[in-house]
């Protein structure tokens, strides 16, 4: 099942220079390796924390909760409260 996964601008340069990628994967524990593994240069970004929007809902970067055919995620630098 195909994702879409949408990046901040500044992480476009780890990715080719794209902001949208579609991506196979079950559930955001397996998004995180494959994006990973296939953009090394992410993996600082992820390591220090990101936040998860999946159709505009926010998810635990752990989830093993299944991702929807099509859904949307968008990777967001990390939420902090106040």
């Amino acid at each position: 099942m195909a994702v879409n996964v949408y990046l901040w601008t500044s992480l476009k340069k780890f990715t080719n220079d794209e902001d949208r990628l579609s991506i196979e994967a079950k559930n955001i524990g397996e998004l995180v390796g494959i994006l990973e593994k296939d953009f090394p240069g992410l993996k600082p970004f992820i390591d220090s924390g990101i936040s998860f929007a999946v159709n505009g809902e926010l998810s635990n970067p752990n989830s093993n909760e299944p991702l929807p055919d099509g859904a949307e995620i968008y990777l967001m630098q990390k939420l902090k409260g106040g």
